[in-house]
């Protein structure tokens, strides 16, 4: 299904997905979708199990989910942004206030990972950080800014949280002024097992971890590869 042009404002769903939820084909143009909220994970759209959806030249602003993926929540499905503004979201309770890459059955994390690309983006402003992705799941972001997200009430990564078991390739962005209460105020790449974290020609600065400037602290399983234009600063945090 193509869909261009529509706004889905205010909406409200006891469920996953606040204004929509995918589980076909979904493709979205120069849409808005805003200040909706959910009781649990998706507070603007949530692509379940399976489900592709294509988000492009869109708004996602302002929603609200009590779980995960205040913005976007992707469960075991495939996601791909591109040109578009994930801002002002909130997740209440966990990690990604702007999105959330996840599996729907951490238990076995490895069997249908989620693919989340986001291309040409900017992510900016959102309660719970830019993105949470874990549990197999696997992120791609290209030429994409992060900038002044937060992960509050105790959470990591204000920019990019990469936890146990995720996959992370940022190539070509800016994660700029973002902040965490309690670790990696840009990126934090999960302590947890197998993680895979891939950077190049990325900025990572003015990032702040419990109200103080600091570098991303990455704590790292393995780090395949960094790219030579992070600050010295970021270099001696990877190094840490």
């Amino acid at each position: 299904m193509n869909i261009s042009g529509l706004s889905l404002k205010e909406g409200n769903f006891g469920f996953d997905g606040g204004a929509i939820e995918n589980k076909g084909v979904l493709s979205l143009m120069d849409c808005e979708i805003s200040g909706n909220s959910t009781s649990f994970s998706g507070g603007g759209i949530s692509n379940e199990t399976g489900g592709q959806l294509i988000v492009t030249n869109c708004k996602i602003t302002n929603n609200t989910a009590t779980g995960g993926g205040g913005g976007i929540a992707n469960f075991d499905g495939t996601v791909t942004v591109v040109g578009s503004t994930v801002s002002g979201n909130k997740a209440l309770l966990f990690n990604g206030g702007g999105l959330t890459n996840n599996s729907a059955i951490p238990t076995a994390p490895l069997d249908n990972p989620g693919t989340m690309t986001v291309i040409d983006s900017t992510i900016s402003n959102n309660t719970g950080g830019g993105f949470d992705n874990r549990n197999g799941s696997m992120l791609t972001l290209k030429n994409t800014t992060i900038t002044g997200n937060q992960a509050t009430n105790g959470g990591s990564g204000g920019g990019v949280l990469n936890g146990a078991y995720g996959t992370a390739t940022i190539i070509n962005c800016t994660i700029t002024n973002n902040e965490a209460d309690f670790r990696g105020g840009g990126i934090d790449h999960s302590e947890g097992p197998q993680g895979t974290l891939t950077m190049k020609n990325t900025i990572v600065a003015g990032n702040k971890r419990n109200g103080r400037e600091s570098s991303s602290k990455l704590v790292l399983m393995r780090i395949l590869k960094c790219g030579y234009s992070l600050s010295m600063t970021t270099l001696r945090s990877v190094n840490s």
